[in-house]
This record gives structure tokens, sequence and C-alpha cells, in this order.
């Protein structure tokens, strides 16, 4: 990862994670908040998507990256992937996962 001012390279861990990252930050937070103390017992009864079309997302990721983009004022898909390709938060939050269609 460049950083745009010096070129210099980020030395990021391979599976960055958001405990070992960021520990006292609102990605922190978020993450579990959504993991242990919401109930989205709904969400999971339409996680299943095996009968057609590829496999979903999982809906508590979706959740997080979305929350985590709107506190940061990125509404767009588009800025949202790209937040999640570059943005140490949203890597360590999405895992790496979801692209632009998902997002949409």
């Amino acid at each position: 990862m460049a950083c745009r001012t010096t070129g210099q390279f980020a030395k990021l861990p391979p599976n960055p994670s958001i405990e070992r990252t960021f520990p006292d930050s609102f990605a922190f937070a978020l993450d579990y908040l959504v993991d242990n103390e919401l109930d989205l017992s709904a969400l999971d009864a339409q996680f299943k998507n095996d009968e057609i079309g590829a496999s979903a997302y999982d809906p508590r990721v979706m959740l997080k990256i979305v929350l985590l983009a709107y506190s940061q004022a990125l509404i767009s898909s588009r800025t949202i992937e790209q937040a999640c390709l570059r943005n140490v938060q949203f890597i360590a939050i999405s895992g790496r996962q979801p692209n632009s269609a998902a997002n949409a």
C-alpha cells in the first residue's frame, strides 16, 4: 500500500485484525457491537443462498462495512469498494471480501 504523499509503502500484517490494528477506534467498537450485541437473526435467515446464484457475503461483514463507510461520509458503492481495497480499517473489518457489485 503506497502512501500518496511520500510514495513509501506501509507495512501491514498479512491479515490485519481490527483488535490488533485499531483497539480504541470506532471501527473496533463497531466490530464488537455487530458481532456481540446486535440481534441479527433476521439477516441470518436470509443469508443462505445455496440454491441459486453465487454464495452471499456474510451480512455481518456487509453491515460493518456500510456503517463504517457512512461514519466516514462514504456513500458511493465504488468509493466503499476502494476503501475496502486501500483503507486499513476497511481491510481489517471486511477481511478483503466485498467488491462494488456486492456493495450496490
